[in-house]
């Protein structure tokens, strides 16, 4: 797996150490979500999940994510003091990156059937530019 640690930044105050992946490692996890714009027939957007990771310095965990079908392929991750905690932010993320998106103007998202909640639970945190940080 390919990673790029760049420099520390102080980017709100906090001391936030991020760093960009350009492989997911092994999934554990994948789901197909429906996606039409103005009404024309659905694509598929589809959410993979990687198993969690120590950091190179083995200080925390982080758990990589990427989203297909909604733009640019970027994948993404969200750190914790364990696995279990990167596990449990991984999840909060992808659901407010998802509902971010089913917001857009005559954009419809579904996981099963239209007007659902994707399969993941709306989040009430807010995405900020060091996703990524704890």
């Amino acid at each position: 797996m390919g990673v790029d640690i760049p420099d520390a930044t102080n980017w709100t105050g906090t001391y936030d150490v991020y760093m960009v992946i350009d492989d997911i490692g092994e999934v554990i996890a994948e789901r197909t979500l429906k996606r039409s714009v103005n009404g024309e027939d659905p694509t598929d957007v589809i959410v993979r999940l990687g198993k969690p990771q120590p950091f190179p310095d083995d200080s925390a965990f982080y758990s990589p994510f990427e989203v297909v079908g909604l733009g640019k392929r970027k994948i993404q991750y969200a750190a914790g003091a364990d696995a279990f905690h990167s596990l449990h932010l991984v999840l909060r993320m992808i659901s407010a990156l998802l509902h971010s998106y089913g917001h857009e103007p005559s954009v419809t998202m579904f996981f099963l059937e239209p007007g659902d909640d994707l399969g993941f639970r709306k989040s009430s945190i807010k995405l900020v530019p060091c996703i990524g940080t704890w």
